[in-house]
């Protein structure tokens, strides 16, 4: 009659056991799931941001063009403008999304998690203080277009940093320039 007293008892006290065990690799999985989720998403968004840069840059010295008549054919050219004010650029630069960044900032923690963590939040604030400057007349337009080319080079050194993904990032990268 023991026995039976104690099997309700012991029962308990192994479900307690397994709990306390299993919670812990639980939110270690999930962890690692969130922590490979962000880091694809990041990828994406640096990839997408990279795109960018290089039509910012490509426009830099853009010029007008027209549609070119020939008696036989008729060849249109790209009209592309040039980008020649801070408006313009700026308005340009805003088209960027940072929201994979941003959500970063409410799971700091895991953001940390990740190895490239500190070469990711040198991308973006490089690319914040680009986008946020005050007091833009005081600046040469040029100077811009430098920090623009600047960023796209540590975008484009981004991989060679051994905590990366290479073939996830390039596969971004190749993804996005088709």
């Amino acid at each position: 009659m023991e026995i039976y007293s104690y099997a309700p008892l012991a029962t308990a006290f192994a479900g307690l056991v397994v709990g306390f065990f299993a919670e812990p690799v639980k939110t270690w999985i999930n962890s690692g799931y969130k922590r490979k989720q962000l880091r694809h998403s990041l990828y994406k968004e640096i990839a997408n941001m990279y795109f960018h840069l290089k039509q910012i840059e490509k426009f830099r010295g853009a010029i007008n063009t027209q549609i070119i008549s020939h008696p036989e054919n008729q060849y249109n050219i790209e009209e592309r403008k040039k980008i020649n004010t801070y408006e313009t650029l700026l308005n340009n630069l805003k088209l960027i999304s940072t929201r994979c960044y941003d959500y970063t900032n409410r799971e700091i923690l895991l953001f940390y998690e990740l190895p490239e963590a500190i070469d990711i939040d040198i991308i973006y604030t490089s690319f914040f203080a680009l986008s946020h400057k005050e007091n833009l007349e005081n600046i040469n337009l040029d100077s811009l277009f430098d920090f623009v080319s600047n960023l796209i080079k540590i975008i484009e050194y981004f991989p060679k940093i051994k905590e990366v993904d290479k073939s996830l990032f390039k596969n971004y990268i190749d993804q996005r320039l088709k």
